[in-house]
């Protein structure tokens, strides 16, 4: 009727950043059959979105601790304001600064060293624009007790056994010495294609005799092996020692181990096999007596020939005689 007033609410879901309005009525007058229209201003309606992006960098660890940089960027369609970053023990790295949209902040902070491994997160708190609390963090890193890298030390060596044979299996002996003055745990010898374990030593105490062990595989055929042995120290830290070796046909096998890795690193090694062909071996074998024959054949006519030679002279020399005797 004339003067009415009519309202109604629409949901929509929101399929981007931002959508456009544009509703338009359409009615007929009263006594009319011609339907009329009327459409509303434009409007342009954005999702409401606050969002931070958050990298994190980790310095060097010293026997003091390690630094942390924390890089905030704001990448939502909301200004941030009363922004406060937090560490996990609670610590204020920053308070009362704002980020607008796409704008940057970069805050430092130093961890002193743990008495035992400290998972560090940060934390951010902070209102929309519109006075909407905002919370986030990020995710959680771990600071491990500091260990002097002089004070690590592994030795890995591998030798081949028994060479590869008609059955594709091979026989491989591994001997594992911790060279350094504090011990090892979760020590674990893996194959790069295998994906299984292969041996596992509990813990290598430091100054304790070598630890050698073999090993019975069955691979697929002749292949480059990749033998990995990872040990972890007292802080949890990880280190990873390489050995590589060609798995070949051949019974004879000659091999020099890798080299002792430097302590506290981490390393890699390599082992060269020298390997040899017992067919081609024969074949080269074969080849050398038959030079010799054919040398011994040539030596043999040239001595039938002086004696020969010799013997005609011995008979000429005897009916010469004879025949001077006779005269």
């Amino acid at each position: 009727a004339s003067g009415e007033r009519k309202e109604f609410v629409y949901r929509y879901t929101m399929q981007g950043t931002s959508v456009v309005s544009n509703p338009t009525v359409t009615f007929t007058p009263e006594g009319s059959s011609s339907p009329l229209s009327v459409s509303i201003t434009k409007l342009t309606i954005g999702l409401v979105n606050a969002q931070l992006s958050k990298n994190v960098t980790i310095g060097n660890i010293t026997p003091d601790g390690v630094a942390f940089t924390l890089f905030l960027t704001n990448n939502g369609s909301q200004n941030l304001s009363g922004l406060t970053v937090k560490d996990d023990l609670g610590a204020t790295l920053a308070s009362g600064f704002s980020l607008a949209i796409g704008e940057s902040r970069i805050i430092e902070h130093f961890v002193p060293n743990p008495d035992s491994v400290r998972y560090v997160v940060f934390s951010i708190t902070g209102t929309y624009s519109s006075g909407k609390e905002f919370r986030d963090n990020t995710q959680s890193y771990p600071v491990r007790p500091y260990i002097d890298p002089a004070s690590l030390g592994l030795s890995f060596h591998a030798e081949v056994l028994r060479q590869l044979n008609s059955d594709n299996h091979i026989v491989l002996t591994f001997t594992v010495t911790n060279t350094g003055r504090v011990p090892y745990t979760d020590v674990i010898l893996t194959e790069a294609e295998l994906g299984y374990t292969l041996y596992e030593i509990a813990t290598l105490p430091p100054n304790s005799d070598s630890v050698s062990f073999n090993v019975d595989l069955t691979i697929d055929g002749p292949r480059e092996m990749a033998f990995y042995l990872t040990a972890v120290d007292p802080s949890g830290n990880t280190y990873r020692y390489d050995a590589l070796l060609n798995a070949e046909y051949s019974d004879l096998a000659s091999v020099i181990p890798n080299a002792t890795p430097e302590p506290g690193t981490e390393q890699s090694g390599g082992i060269t096999i020298v390997d040899f062909n017992i067919d081609r071996q024969i074949s080269k074998r074969g080849e050398q007596l038959i030079k010799w024959w054919k040398k011994l054949e040539i030596i043999f006519f040239v001595a039938v020939g002086v004696i020969a030679i010799l013997g005609a002279v011995e008979i000429w020399l005897y009916f010469s005689k004879k025949k001077k005797d006779r005269d």
